[in-house]
C-alpha cells in the first residue's frame, strides 16, 4: 500500500510541475466537490447546488443513485439534504432488492483563508434518518450522528494543487429489534478522508484515500478520479474506488453530476 500511495503522490506532483502556473483567486472555486471527500468550499449565500451520485459496485453489481440539494445560508455556512433516491442491493438471503433509501440533513461552516494564508478549514454535523422500510433490505433503520471538520491547502505555484483532509465519527443508533439482534444497539465508526486535486484547463484530476473502522468491518479505498467543468455551471465526473484491504469491495464507479443555479441575483 505505501508503494502505491508513493506513486500516486509522484504523478500528481509531476502533473502539477508540468501544468501553467495560475494565480488563485481567493474566491475562485475550482470544483464543486470530489468523491469521497467533503470539501471546504462552502455553497456561495443564495445559491443552491443540486448532485446526482450514481455508485456502482461489482460486488453483487449493488447500484444506487443519492440525490443532494445544498443551499448557502450566507457566504460561509451551508445547508443541506440528501437522499436516497434508488437502490438495488442483494440481501443476506440472497435475494435482490431495490427501492428508496435513507435521508440525510447536513450543515458546514467555513473558515476560507484563514488570516489571508492558503489554508483553510471547515466543520459540518450530518444527521442520518431512516426513510425505508427495513423488510426490504435497503434500509438498517439506524439514527446516525456525524459529526466531522475539513482541512485542506492551496498550492498556487504548483497549479492550484490542492491537499485535503476529512475526520470524522459516526455515531449510529438502531430503531427497530431486528437491527438490535444483529449486534449492538449503538454503534461508533471513525472515518478518515484525504487527497489532492490538480486543476488543467477545464479537467480537474483527483485522488483520494478512504479510510473507516466501525466494530464489525474495516474499509480501505484508493480512488482515482478526473471532473470536467462543463458550461452552465454543470460539473461530471467519473471515480473508481479500487479496495485496498480484504473486507473492501475491490472495485467500484462513482458518477457525479454537479449543477449550480441561483433562485435570485447576487448582490454582492
Amino acid at each position: 500500500m505505501k508503494k502505491v500511495l508513493f506513486i500516486t503522490v509522484a504523478i500528481s506532483v509531476s502533473l502539477s510541475y508540468a501544468s501553467r502556473v495560475k494565480a488563485q483567486d481567493k474566491r475562485d472555486q475550482p470544483l464543486q466537490g470530489v468523491f469521497q471527500t467533503e470539501l471546504v468550499y462552502p455553497q456561495e449565500k443564495g445559491a443552491f447546488q443540486l448532485t446526482s451520485v450514481f455508485t456502482f459496485s461489482k460486488v453483487n453489481k449493488e447500484f444506487s443513485n443519492d440525490l443532494t440539494l445544498e443551499y448557502g445560508l450566507s457566504h460561509s455556512w451551508q445547508i443541506d439534504l440528501q437522499w436516497q433516491s434508488f437502490a438495488r442491493k442483494q440481501t443476506v438471503g440472497g435475494l435482490i432488492s431495490h427501492g428508496s433509501g435513507d435521508v440525510r440533513l447536513g450543515t458546514k461552516y467555513s473558515f476560507m483563508n484563514i488570516h489571508g494564508s492558503n489554508f483553510h478549514s471547515a466543520v459540518g454535523f450530518e444527521l442520518g434518518l431512516p426513510a425505508a422500510s427495513a423488510k426490504k433490505g435497503i434500509s438498517e433503520r439506524k439514527i446516525e450522528y456525524e459529526p466531522y471538520v475539513v482541512l485542506a491547502k492551496d498550492f498556487p505555484r504548483l497549479s492550484r494543487l490542492q491537499l485535503f483532509s476529512q475526520l470524522g465519527l459516526s455515531f449510529a443508533r438502531s430503531i427497530t429489534r431486528s437491527t438490535l439482534d444483529e449486534g449492538s444497539p449503538n454503534e461508533k465508526t471513525v472515518e478518515w478522508n484525504s487527497g489532492m486535486f490538480v486543476p488543467y484547463r477545464r479537467a480537474r484530476f483527483t485522488n483520494e484515500i478512504s479510510w473507516s473502522k466501525g466494530s464489525r468491518e474495516s474499509n480501505l479505498y484508493l480512488t482515482p478520479g478526473i471532473v470536467w467543468k462543463l458550461p452552465r455551471d454543470l460539473e461530471f465526473g467519473v471515480g473508481v474506488p479500487l479496495g485496498l484491504s480484504r473486507e473492501a469491495d475491490g472495485f467500484r464507479v462513482i458518477v457525479n453530476l454537479v449543477y449550480e443555479f441561483r433562485a435570485t441575483p447576487d448582490h454582492r
